[in-house]
C-alpha cells in the first residue's frame, strides 16, 4: 500500500493552524482586555464598557467558557459519532 505524497498534507494542515490559531488568540483575548485598576477608562478596558464586576469577569473567564466548551464538545463528539466524516 503506497503512502500519500507529503504535498497533499500541507493544504489541510494549514487552513487547520490557521483556524486552531484564531482560536487561541480569540480565547486569550478576554484576559488582556479587561483592567480592573482605577485609571481604566471605557476605551482601553472591556470590563470597564460592559460594566463587568470581579466576580462577573471571574465567572466569564472561568465557569462559562468551560461549560460552553464541555457542551460544545460533546455536540461535536456526538455528531462525529453518528455521521460520516465526509459529511462533518
Amino acid at each position: 500500500e503506497a503512502k500519500p505524497p507529503a504535498a497533499s498534507f500541507w493544504p489541510l494542515v494549514l487552513p487547520l493552524l490557521a483556524i486552531y490559531t484564531s482560536n487561541q488568540w480569540s480565547r486569550a483575548s478576554i484576559y488582556y482586555l479587561v483592567d480592573f485598576s482605577p485609571a481604566a477608562t471605557a476605551y482601553t478596558a472591556l470590563n470597564v464598557d460592559v460594566g463587568l464586576t470581579e466576580s462577573q469577569y471571574g465567572f466569564l473567564a472561568s465557569l462559562a467558557f468551560t461549560a460552553l466548551f464541555a457542551l460544545s464538545s460533546l455536540v461535536a463528539g456526538t455528531a462525529a459519532d453518528r455521521y460520516d466524516r465526509r459529511f462533518l
